[in-house]
């Protein structure tokens, strides 16, 4: 906080931490303040600011001490490129302000802090232009372009012919006969069925001789000796 409570305030009167707030009166809706973190707006003994006004005297004290420095770099001629240069300039009484640079100028510090950042309201308060949110774009019209299948690595220019005629030999599923498990009839299968009686004999499936080796190989409990 500056001299004679001017400027951003860090502490309250009071010695308790400063908290920013927003106003909600029908005078000053969303309008941005400086008080006290126990206190009330305008209660007694406690602070109470508004922050547009902070920066307007932040500002005020800004420039004096600009000047300030801009004085002391004169005297002790920063700036300069070199010392030859300085004496050149004393030997013809020229003005030294004119050959130093324009980054030690108060005129260039201002505009530096002429645009400060103020308090912006919240989104509630901001103006409806009416239009949309968001704008999606366009729909592609006509029909959805099949991307190229991607080759592999070292893969062989007769690879997609032979898939090609393998896929021409295979038939389809219009061309397939469906039997029935129960009847054993054609074009149907065991859910739509008419026959309610027992199912027809049907003959075992043949055991393959590596399955009865297999089998044989293995001792039974007969075998097992105690």
């Amino acid at each position: 906080m500056g001299d004679k409570g001017r400027g951003i305030p860090s502490r309250c009167r009071c010695g308790e931490d400063v908290v920013l707030r927003t106003s909600k009166t029908i005078k000053n809706p969303g309008r941005l303040f400086y008080a006290c973190r126990y206190g009330e707006e305008n209660g007694r003994g406690h602070l109470f600011k508004w922050t547009d006004e902070t920066m307007v005297e932040e500002m005020e004290d800004i420039i004096p001490k600009i000047d300030e420095l801009e004085r002391a770099s004169l005297t002790l001629q920063k700036g300069t490129v070199h010392i030859l240069h300085k004496k050149v300039i004393t030997d013809k009484k020229l003005n030294p302000e004119n050959y130093i640079s324009s980054w030690y100028l108060t005129s260039r510090w201002r505009n530096e802090y002429s645009a400060y950042i103020d308090a912006v309201r919240g989104c509630n308060f901001w103006r409806k232009s009416g239009e949309t949110e968001l704008v999606l774009p366009p729909k592609p019209e006509g029909r959805k372009r099949i991307p190229k299948r991607i080759k592999e690595r070292n893969e062989s220019p007769q690879k997609k012919k032979s898939k090609g005629k393998e896929k021409e030999l295979k038939l389809s599923r219009k061309k397939r006969i469906i039997h029935c498990g129960i009847c054993g009839g054609e074009g149907h299968n065991t859910r739509k069925c008419q026959f309610f009686g027992p199912a027809p004999y049907r003959r075992p499936k043949k055991v393959t001789e590596s399955a009865t080796v297999g089998s044989s190989s293995q001792p039974t409990q007969s075998q097992v000796i105690d």
